[in-house]
């Protein structure tokens, strides 16, 4: 007969007649709260991403701002947060108040510091808290220690850094302080919003400041959603290869030159800008195909007009051209059609620039920015 190996809890576990079998909080915490939240590292089957639950309302769920007329206090925003402590699970904590006044100890007098404000949980069933002076979650601050300059990105703790987070804590914004009286008038100036975000398992994690882009995800599938400029985009993360992937294509336009001409464009030249684009850094590998298309006139008969894409620059190296001969004068319409793609990997911003130019028989280029002219880069990920 098969002897049966325990399961560490089941929840819920009320109590059974003879009133034993009661779950306690860390058994709430541990089987029923971790498996709903998106786990925080690698091995540890109970570890939860600490972070703030973003409702995306038009309040910013715990922001951190200056107070109406600024002095030493900061606002705070409700909103709810995920904790996690050591072998303790995540613990929900959440504030109903839409704006919190929080007061931050006095500046120090000779010379400035960052100040840490943030959102804890004390829990005296925990050994470590049995002397804490609460019981329970609240928003609290963390004075740095003072130094002659400050570095946000410095090592915690250190002088002119901001301060370590203990255990139980999430940094909800970095604060500077200047020295003396100046330091105990805080504006939204002096404010870094530092907050990260929580998710649920399953569900797109949408960064906050507090976020890097550089940052591993932990499961195969995760999702983070993020803006880059004006875009939108969504990423997963694969543990093939341990890299972010992009979930959709995304179209780039170039940036006519405005107004028209009639240029006479050398055959040697390297042609005449006519647009532009820029594609940010994607935080993904991606691939990139041209199309691209410009009407052109007052070519001579049998002369080509041709339009590139340069990388760089006008002068830079051509990765897409197209082109189109004029004959008994009829227009030409070079174009690039996009079928070639351009492998490019993540970490690096990329310029392309357009440029049409007349061969052969040459004579002058006449175009005008017209709906029919342009070009585009479209992005796929890798």
């Amino acid at each position: 007969m098969v002897t049966p190996v325990a399961l560490t809890d089941a929840i819920p576990l009320l109590t059974n007649p003879d009133g034993a079998g009661l779950n306690t909080a860390q058994d709430v915490r541990l089987g029923m709260l971790a498996p709903l939240f998106l786990p925080g590292d690698v091995g540890n089957e109970f570890g939860v991403r600490s972070g703030v639950l973003n409702r995306g309302t038009t309040t910013p769920s715990m922001k951190v701002r200056q107070n109406g007329t600024a002095d030493r206090n900061v606002i705070i925003n409700g909103g709810t947060a995920v904790i996690h402590r050591s072998g303790q699970g995540p613990y929900l904590c959440y504030m109903l108040n839409s704006a919190t006044t929080l007061l931050l100890d006095l500046s120090d007098a000779t010379n400035p510091r960052v100040d840490a404000v943030v959102a804890r949980v004390y829990d005296k069933n925990i050994a470590a808290d049995t002397g804490a002076p609460a019981h329970g979650p609240l928003y609290d601050a963390i004075s740095g220690v003072p130094n002659a300059s400050v570095n946000l990105n410095g090592t915690p703790g250190s002088a002119g850094a901001p301060p370590v987070i203990p255990e139980g804590c999430i940094p909800l914004a970095y604060v500077t302080r200047a020295a003396g009286s100046p330091g105990n008038t805080i504006v939204d100036a002096n404010i870094t919003d530092k907050r990260r975000a929580a998710a649920l398992f399953g569900s797109t994690r949408v960064l906050l400041p507090g976020d890097s882009t550089a940052e591993a995800g932990i499961v195969h599938g995760e999702r983070r959603g993020r803006n880059v400029g004006s875009l939108y985009l969504e990423d997963y993360w694969s543990t093939t290869d341990s890299k972010w992937h992009g979930t959709r294509e995304v179209t780039f336009s170039f940036t006519p030159v405005s107004g028209s001409g009639t240029p006479a464009v050398p055959t040697a030249s390297p042609g005449l800008t006519y647009g532009s684009l820029t594609i940010p850094d994607l935080g993904y590998d991606y691939k990139v195909r041209f199309g691209a298309h410009a009407q052109v006139f007052n070519l001579n008969s049998d002369s080509a007009a041709v339009v590139a894409i340069h990388d760089g620059s006008a002068a830079g190296t051509i990765v897409a051209s197209g082109s189109d001969i004029s004959r008994n004068g009829l227009d030409a319409g070079p174009s690039i059609p996009g079928h070639r793609e351009i492998s490019i990997s993540a970490g690096v911003s990329k310029t392309y620039v357009m440029t049409i130019q007349a061969v052969g028989d040459q004579g002058s280029i006449n175009w005008a920015n017209t709906f029919e002219n342009g070009g585009v880069a479209v992005v796929a990920p890798a």
